[in-house]
Parts: C-alpha cells; structure tokens; sequence
C-alpha cells in the first residue's frame, strides 16, 4: 500500500472514530439527563428524598492531577487542611507565647527534649499502624462493591447465555424479572451501606418503590413501638413465623443490614422459577452457576457488613489520640528549649503539627468509606453504571420494548412484576410474608 494511500485510510479512520465519540457523547448525554436512577449526577435529590439521603445524590468524586506540584498543594476539596489549620495556629500562638515569656519576662516554661523524643517513636507507631489498617479497611471495601457489582453483571450475563435459544415471551418475561430482581438488590444492598451516613435505613430508600419498601419491612423483625428517620412506626409482620417466637425485636440498624439478605433470597426464588417459564428446563449445573453468583454477591456484601458493622477497636484509638494530643501540645515547651530563634520554633511546630495531627484525620477519613464525603467510595455511581450495563444486557437479549419496560418499572413504577403469580399462588399462603408486587412486563 503506498504512502498516499496509507495516510488517506488513516484519515477516514480517524474520522469515523471521531464521528463515533461524538455519537456516542450525544447518547451518553441523554442517558445521563433522561436516567433517574438516582445517579450522584443528578442536580437535584430524588423525589420523596429527605435532604440528608438528597447529599449522597451530588457528591462529586475527587480527582486531581498527580504530576501537577501546585494543584496538589492548594487544592483545598477532598484536603484535610480545613480540620488541620485551627490545631496548627493554636500550637504556634502557645510557642509564641513561651517564647514571649522566656525572652521578654524571664519566666521560662521549657522542658528538655530527650522524653519527647521516646514519646515521639511511640505516637508515630500508633498513628502510622492506624492509618494504615484504615487504608486497608478502606480498599478492602472498595474490592467488596467491586465483586457484588461483579457478580450482578456476571449473573445477567449468563443468564442470557443460558436461554439465549429461547425467545419466547415466558423466558423474556423471567429474564426481565431476574433483571429487576437484581437492581433492586443492588439498590437495597447500597442504600444498607449509606445507612450510617444518611440515617435512612435500606427498607426506607427512596431508591425504592413504595410496595417494595412494604415487602421488605413485612420480612423484618421490627419493634412496633420504635419510629423510623421518616416518623412512620414500624409494625411487626403478624405473619413471620419468628414474630411470635423472639423476644425483643431486633433494632433497626439490625435489620437495616438484613435487608439485602431478604433480597437475595427473593432473587434465589426467581431464578430457581425458570423451569416453568423456559421451554427448555435449564440443567442444574446451569441453574448452580446462576445462584452461586447470587452467592458471590452475598459473601461480598458479609464482608462489607463486616467493616461497617465493627468500628476500629476503640481502646486502640483512645490510646493513640490521648498519647498524640498531649505530645503534641507540649511539643512547644520542648521545641523552644533547644531553638533560640520564635520563627523558627513556630515553623518547626506547624510542620509537626500539620503532619501529625493531619495524618490522623487521614485515618478519620478512611474510617467510614460510605457517605457524601469527598474521599468516601462513590457507590452509587457505580451502581448506576452497572444498571446502565443491565439495561444494555436486557435490551440486547429481550429487545427493546422489554428494556424500556424495565427501566419504567424501576423508575416509575410502584409495582414489581407479577408474571408468575399463579405460580406463586400455589406456592404460598395468601397471608404470607413473601408476597410480592405485581407489574405487567
């Protein structure tokens, strides 16, 4: 191929490349503005949002530029400079002040500086053992929402490998469900993790419809005397088989994290359902692939659970932050004894300051990786690109009309699918707990 030729295909390649991103930009626009499903891109909160479950919507994750030396020393969004300064001024005025004492009225506050420096070894193990536990704490979380999401796009996928041969409306109908049936894990799954954060338990998340919140609280053991974030009072299901068995009912951060298990166990029901709606039975070893991502998704949410519901062992923090304040704020007595010069005492203590106390914020940071915070894990983000990835594996296997009505039954609709509700009425008693919503697909 000759020179000219060459650079002419390259052109029109590169054009049509352009051409795509552009298209592609277009579309990604208008899914982003048309999709509520309560992406953190949303200007404004959900509807029926309170305003603390509406901040998780906005937050922006933070970015900067690694090779930019300036914008990573002044860039103030995500910094832990604005808890830091006050503790750096107040050191600083109390070195000015013993300097001022000692060179001015001969009144001299100085201690020597050999005990601060055994001290110092002992502040900077535990504050460096702290942080770096938290930042274990915190990308071990990070890898748990990596594999639940993970293992919700792996199930859809297989699933339509597996009866990809089956186009009938019955088998369309139940990988719509199965669809449904795991975005709405996923919702549940989030919402549970942000409970800390928003104080809005899992069963009251505005990324539920009003009957699925119902459902769900229908399968918790709620004391019927305690009032939720929303002033609604819980009432215990008559029909649970355990609600006559327990004593106290569980509280409800309890059941706040048992919302995603009830969930899973809805999804597990669904699957298992496909022998009466494919026209070929899936064999076992099919149907065990299916449930063992469900499976995956649990033991990655356990995890999770793990790290939220057990807070970093207190004794170990109270030890580290009494021995860290009290070096630090005696820290001047020690500094002015060896230094002649205030500036240089004062510059000398903001450095110290500034990393010391600094470094513990960093682990304060780190402690709770969900929430509005600038450097906490943008969960819903993700969660909403994995539910763009479901309805692109949807569209791509029922066709259109059933991804457009998967979408709508998410985003505005009350009511979860009902196509195999005779099924289910053989199954369960009409007073059962699992009784679920219905929707036409």
């Amino acid at each position: 191929m000759s020179r000219v030729k060459a650079s002419k295909l390259f052109v029109q390649n590169n054009d049509k490349a352009n051409r795509l991103t552009v298209e592609w930009s277009k579309r990604h626009s208008a899914i982003v503005d048309d999709n509520s499903d309560f992406s953190e891109r949303a200007p404004l909160r959900p509807k029926g949002a309170t305003q603390k479950e509406g901040d998780l919507y906005r937050k922006v994750i933070i970015s900067y530029d690694s090779k930019s030396h300036f914008s990573i020393l002044f860039q103030m969004y995500g910094s832990v400079w604005r808890y830091v300064w006050p503790y750096c001024l107040l050191n600083m005025a109390i070195t000015y002040l013993v300097d001022t004492l000692r060179d001015k009225y001969d009144i001299d506050l100085t201690i020597e500086d050999s005990g601060h420096m055994y001290v110092s070894t002992l502040v900077s193990f535990l504050l460096v053992t702290r942080v770096k536990i938290a930042y274990d704490r915190f990308m071990s979380s990070r890898k748990c929402v990596d594999d639940c999401l993970r293992s919700a796009r792996s199930l859809i996928q297989f699933m339509n490998v597996f009866s990809m041969r089956d186009q009938s409306k019955k088998a369309r109908d139940w990988r719509n469900e199965v669809a449904y049936r795991v975005i709405i894990l996923m919702r549940v799954t989030f919402a549970a993790l942000e409970f800390k954060e928003s104080g809005v338990p899992a069963f009251e998340s505005s990324m539920l419809r009003k009957k699925t919140k119902i459902r769900l609280r229908e399968m918790l053991l709620l004391d019927d005397t305690v009032k939720g974030p929303s002033g609604v009072t819980y009432q215990k299901s008559k029909t649970h088989f355990l609600s006559h068995k327990l004593g106290p009912s569980s509280s409800i951060a309890d059941e706040n994290t048992r919302a995603p298990k009830v969930t899973a166990y809805w999804l597990r029901m669904v699957i298992a359902q496909q022998k009466n709606f494919l026209e070929s039975e899936l064999p076992f070893q099919k149907e065990s692939v299916l449930l063992d991502c469900v499976s995956n998704f649990l033991t990655a949410y356990s995890d999770l659970e793990k790290y939220f519901t057990t807070p970093f062992p207190f004794p170990f923090v109270q030890m580290g932050r009494t021995l860290l304040f009290v070096w630090m704020f005696t820290l001047p007595f020690a500094i002015t004894n060896g230094i002649a010069k205030s500036a240089a005492s004062m510059a000398i203590i903001f450095l110290l300051t500034y990393g010391f106390v600094g470094l513990e914020y960093v682990s304060m940071e780190l402690d709770d990786p969900f929430g509005s915070d600038a450097n906490d894990i943008d969960d819903v983000f993700l969660m909403s690109q994995t539910t763009q990835a479901i309805y692109f594996l949807i569209g791509d296997s029922n066709g259109e009309k059933y991804r457009l009505n998967l979408e709508s039954s998410l985003n505005r609709s009350d009511e979860m699918s009902n196509f195999f509700a005779d099924y289910r009425k053989k199954l369960l008693q009409s007073n059962s707990a699992l009784r679920l919503e219905k929707v036409t697909w």
